[in-house]
């Protein structure tokens, strides 16, 4: 269900419109997917497991310094609080790994260096949007937990199109969402072009009339 899940966002995305029972062909990928999962989830424990060492030397200095029991939890609270940005850096890496395995049939490799590559320079944007989820989450959560089910459904479309948008440009075609809310009228003094479906540009501008080559074997005065 994920790619489809996935690739009916990109439609919706790109031409406005999804085909309902688009949602459940998985194209082949599913075992793609399945593997770039597992190596992520991987990937993301391996992580998370150097917390143990470094409570564990924490607590060797806390009783080489003496400490009460209170300020050895506090040592090792510190060296863990302090480890939490290596954490969120190797996680922000691997948060979009799922996607270029679902939407463009990448291998679960290449998911990782794809995942990894787009987060280079905007770690502090998927921070941002990842708080903005955990929020949203949590407010679910005060909502007699019914509000948990569609927030986490937000939370994933969120993360399919920040990895849509980030690699649309491997798609030349006009996108819907580049034009959505723009309107026929060309009085209304937008920059829309009803006929070629697609903003105007310099390039898809008319040549002015006065300025246009005599075709070949036009008369006179064409």
């Amino acid at each position: 269900l994920r790619v489809g899940y996935y690739n009916g966002v990109r439609s919706v995305m790109r031409d406005g419109e999804v085909e309902f029972d688009r949602l459940y062909k998985a194209e082949g990928r599913w075992l793609t997917v399945f593997l770039t999962l597992l190596l992520q989830g991987v990937l993301s424990f391996a992580a998370v497991l150097p917390i143990a060492p470094v409570a564990l030397i924490a607590l060797l200095v806390g009783e080489g310094l003496g400490l009460a029991d209170g300020g050895m939890a506090g040592l090792v609270g510190l060296a863990v609080f302090l480890y939490l940005p290596v954490l969120i850096y190797v996680q922000l890496g691997l948060i979009l790994m799922v996607y270029p395995a679902a939407l463009d049939g990448f291998g679960p490799v290449e998911s990782l260096r794809e995942s990894w590559s787009l987060a280079s320079g905007e770690r502090l944007q998927l921070f941002l949007m990842g708080l903005l989820q955990f929020g949203l989450f949590m407010v679910g959560l005060l909502a007699c937990c019914v509000g948990a089910i569609p927030a986490g459904i937000l939370a994933e479309v969120m993360w399919c199109e920040a990895y849509v948008q980030a690699t649309r440009d491997r798609d030349d075609r006009s996108w819907w969402i580049d034009h959505r809310g723009r309107t026929d009228d060309p009085a209304a003094g937008d920059d829309w072009d009803v006929g070629l479906g697609h903003a105007r540009s310099a390039e898809t501008e008319p040549i002015p009339r006065d300025i246009e080559p005599e075709s070949p074997g036009a008369p006179e005065g064409f």
